[in-house]
């Protein structure tokens, strides 16, 4: 009877039923070590782990709304002897500040109400250093408005690693203990970092007089400095820390807005800490400050608003550039924020890439805004340290966004002018001739090409060989056909955001085959007109919500592009979902991305993205996110709206391992990439925005790089700290030569020539394993077959060289 039962539900189901069918565990089956190791692998030293917990402190100031400077004192306290380490500050936490600590990767983690002040994450940073960084123990404990607790980690069996527990002491469990008194256990706390409360700071015993609060945590058996000498660690202490605080960028707001000090063994030798000044962008030298006019203009209507209401005080933005990109280090992105304070305390922190100027330039730009009338209303939240939506707010917003627009764009010039036009064409000639010539060098094969009389086939080699040889790409000059969105007859955007138009140019040839044709001189239609507009980039920027077609025309009107329909959606906010666990160097995934809407949530729209940190990701309009190969966190920033503030940023952390490459991707190592200079655009690269089709360069980068996230490219880094070196060697009156110099383009041939190396070693590869004596040797060997390719480059560039010469010549 069962059987038949069984057998007559089945017959019941859907066909395809039991496919998607299944039981599954309560929980997803997981190494929670391993995986654990991984997410906190970067928290392991004091330089990475020790500024977590000074920037944890600053934030439970800011929750708190503790503003005032004076009152928000942080203390780092080393013990060379016992081989501990410990920050103190006097905000003191709650019972219910510990729910959220006790869970790794927490989303809510320090979120409630957050603050441009708070910058915590997912709440790991501070607690993987108490686990990785210290071979003993580790806890934090507080006592604050009567109450005490403890909580921490026992790190000397693996078993017990990331288990985070309550402390007991006389069988009490230390959960929100009643404990009128926090001196006490103050004195207690500092006993065992070696100090005592006479030893603190004049400022951090008054702070502590005013709350009768404190919360502290120690590191005991600190691992960077298990095996060394006491006289070692202490010299390490006294010159490391000081130094790391003033400048880490996870360090960099607290030491802003808060007095750090530093305490060796009972001495105080350092404090407060200044943030170390950054060096100017060439030619920007001094800050730039602009007074704040009593009136702005409110961009959402329009109006005049007062931005003096009644509060004296000096009111400017001062802006400032650095000569290196602040995104690209941990160590200096923290500092590409423009700081807004009041009269007196620090208030809000605007990331440059929120404000919506959408350069690169914008990653060399910090600042700080003084308007004493960043008080009361426009406050929000209940510690009153970030901003409200209000008219002054906005109308400052805007104001300063267009000063940072101007700035940005002047260093946009400036950059670019650091190379003519015409110098670069010559130079980017060079290098595809120089390209070309790689080909001489390597196995055919592996680089696509062979010569017509090449005999490699049959067992002696005496019949014509069957490689077919690889085409060069020639381009048409007329515009006969335009294709926009291929296989779309219909887009979604956002109210307010710019996506890139995918589109391409043909020219039909008299056989039935089409060239593809480069120009940029295309107009948009559309129809209504004005709903959509397109840059010089073809960023397809939406307008007012309605719908309407769109279609690109030659600027004669003879040749138009197939239709493409475009509904434009009013949103007012939009979520984004991302993974919790550490992605791999090189994972792509898409991200859930869903817009708010006045009908309900969407999630059919192409997306406005942007990575805050140059290098860590690439995003296209499709939400799919590519990690970068490099281990840390990636801001991604999705826009959906026209406002500056009309962004929402969420962070992906990236870990240290890599995606394993694809099957025989070391046998295409040789294969001939594209050879760009920095500041040029990758190709294929058209779903993404123009900012993130490029490597800027910059002295931050080598000469040649190869960045996985442009897996068919090498950049040729005009701006390195060697082509510098080359280019001022023979700078003549200027100080420095062109990138088209006879001697800056030996240079870049014999950058080619180390090029040619690597891909002749990769091509004996074919992705095998080896020894680092076999590599020496196959590199000898690569050496030595190419050696001729210098003076063959050489020739070629001199070649080119004269005749753009006599060209310009007969031109003038």
């Amino acid at each position: 009877m069962p059987a038949s039962s069984s057998s007559a539900a089945r017959q019941t189901k859907p066909v395809n039923a039991d496919a998607t069918d299944f039981i599954l565990p309560d929980e997803i089956p997981m190494d929670r070590g391993h995986t654990l190791d991984q997410l906190t692998s970067r928290f392991r030293g004091v330089r990475d782990g020790l500024a977590e917990l000074v920037k944890n402190a600053k934030d439970q100031y800011s929750r708190l709304g503790v503003a005032d400077r004076d009152t928000r004192q942080v203390i780092v306290i080393a013990d060379t002897i016992n081989h501990r380490l410990g920050v103190l500050d006097f905000a003191g936490a709650r019972a219910s500040d510990f729910e959220g600590w006790t869970t790794w990767s927490s989303r809510t983690a320090g979120r409630k109400e957050m603050s441009d002040d708070i910058e915590a994450g997912h709440g790991n940073g501070g607690k993987a250093f108490m686990v990785r960084g210290a071979v003993e123990f580790a806890y934090l404990e507080s006592c604050f408005e009567g109450r005490r607790t403890r909580m921490g980690f026992k790190n000397e069996r693996p078993s017990d690693l990331y288990k985070p527990g309550f402390g007991r002491e006389k069988g009490v469990t230390l959960k929100d203990v009643a404990e009128p008194n926090a001196r006490p256990f103050l004195d207690r706390y500092l006993a065992q970092m070696g100090a005592n409360f006479r030893q603190l700071p004049p400022h951090a015993q008054a702070a502590f007089e005013k709350r009768q609060g404190f919360t502290g945590v120690l590191l005991s058996g600190v691992a960077d400095w298990d095996g060394h000498r006491k006289n070692k660690v202490r010299r390490l202490t006294e010159e490391f820390i000081p130094e790391l605080l003033a400048s880490h960028g996870q360090a960099s707001l607290s030491v802003e807005t808060c007095d750090v000090w530093v305490i060796v063994d009972g001495k105080t030798i350092a404090g407060p800490i200044a943030p170390v000044a950054l060096p100017p962008y060439p030619g920007f030298e001094e800050p730039i400050e602009y007074p704040i006019p009593d009136l702005l203009v409110d961009p959402d209507t329009g109006d005049a608003v007062d931005m003096v209401a009644g509060m004296p005080g000096e009111r400017y933005l001062r802006l400032h550039t650095s000569a290196k990109q602040l995104q690209l280090s941990d160590e200096t992105k923290g500092r590409n924020v423009i700081r807004l304070w009041n009269q007196r305390n620090n208030v809000a922190n605007w990331p440059l890439h929120s404000l919506g100027v959408l350069m690169t330039s914008v990653s060399f730009i910090y600042g700080e805004l003084r308007c004493p009338a960043l008080v009361g209303d426009h406050l929000a939240g209940a510690e009153r340290v970030h901003l409200s939506d209000t008219p002054l707010v906005r109308a400052l917003n805007e104001w300063t966004r267009e000063k940072v627009a101007a700035l940005a764009e002047d260093l946009h010039k400036a950059m670019g002018a650091e190379n003519k036009p015409r110098d670069r064409e010559q130079a980017k000639s060079v290098l595809n001739s120089i390209r070309n010539l790689m080909r001489r060098y390597l196995d055919p094969d592996s680089s696509g090409e062979t010569d017509d009389g090449d005999r490699d086939g049959g067992a002696a080699g005496d019949l014509q060989g069957k490689k077919k040889q690889r085409k060069p790409t020639y381009y048409g000059t007329r515009v006969d056909e335009i294709q926009i969105e291929p296989g779309r007859d219909k887009i979604v955007l956002a109210q307010g955001t710019a996506v890139p138009l995918r589109f391409r140019c043909l020219e039909h040839q008299e056989d039935g085959t089409t060239k593809a044709v480069k120009t940029d001189e295309l107009v948009l239609r559309s129809l209504p007109s004005g709903l959509v507009t397109a840059d010089n980039d073809f960023r397809l920027t939406a307008g007012a919500a309605g719908e309407t077609q769109f279609w690109l025309e030659t600027q004669d009107g003879q040749i138009a592009s197939n239709h493409v329909a475009c509904e434009i959606v009013e949103t007012n906010d939009v979520s984004v979902v991302v993974p919790s666990e550490v992605l791999l160097q090189g994972q792509r995934l898409a991200l859930t991305i869903t817009f708010s809407t006045p009908n309900g949530p969407r999630d059919d729209f192409l997306i406005d993205g942007s990575i805050d940190e140059p290098g860590m990701g690439l995003i296209g309009r499709h939400g799919r996110f590519t990690a970068g190969y490099n281990e840390g966190q990636a801001t991604v920033r999705i826009r959906f709206g026209a406002a500056p503030h009309n962004s929402r940023a969420t962070v992906i952390q990236i870990g240290a391992d890599r995606v394993p490459p694809t099957e025989n991707e070391g046998g295409r190592g040789s294969d001939i990439p594209e050879i760009l200079l920095c500041g040029d655009t990758a190709p294929g690269m058209e779903d993404f925005p123009p900012e993130q089709r490029t490597l800027p360069g910059g002295e931050e980068y080598t000469t040649i790089i190869e960045d996985p996230l442009f897996p068919n490219v090498v950049w040729i880094n005009t701006q390195s700290k060697e082509s510098m070196r080359v280019r001022r060697a023979r700078g003549g009156s200027s100080g420095v030569s062109g990138i088209a110099s006879k001697n800056f383009v030996h240079f870049i041939a014999l950058k080619c020539f180390d090029v040619l190396k690597r891909l002749h070693v990769r091509q004996a590869l074919h992705g095998r394993t080896i020894t680092e004596f076999e590599f020496i040797q196959l590199a000898t060997i690569a050496e030595i077959e190419c050696a001729d390719f210098i003076d063959a480059s050489w020739e070629i560039s001199d070649e080119l060289l004269s005749r753009s010469e006599a060209f310009s010549g007969q031109g003038e």
